[in-house]
């Protein structure tokens, strides 16, 4: 994983997103960015998929969307290849899995881009 303009740590009080992913900020429903209030201390983090590649994990505060990681290519691998260390919000494209997919470490495990267990 390449990660530039790595802007902030995921923190512990960001609300991880178990919702389905996003082309874009602006096609997150807004009762999803409604729950964080502006100046509450809390973020809600989303992987943010571009058309045509690439994926940035995002950051609502309650007034604006920050980058906080961006990265230009999804590894891909076997399951025994998935990184060792990874971060959270990292992604990896499992081609060991039937169907292959992408998935994305919670902080504990390797979840399904939805936040269900693989």
């Amino acid at each position: 994983m390449k990660v530039k303009n790595s802007k902030s740590d995921v923190l512990s009080s960001d609300l991880v997103s178990s919702w389905p992913y996003y082309s874009n900020t602006s096609s997150v429903p807004q009762e999803y960015t409604d729950q964080v209030k502006a100046g509450s201390g809390m973020r809600l983090v989303l992987p943010i998929f571009a058309v045509g590649g690439g994926a940035k994990i995002m950051a609502w505060d309650g007034t604006s969307w920050s980058t906080l990681a961006e990265q230009n290519v999804i590894q891909p691998g076997l399951t025994a290849a998935r990184p060792s260390s990874p971060v959270m919000g990292q992604m990896f494209f499992d081609s060991g899995l039937s169907p292959s997919k992408a998935i994305i470490w919670n902080g504990s495990a390797w979840v399904n881009m939805d936040g269900t267990s693989l």
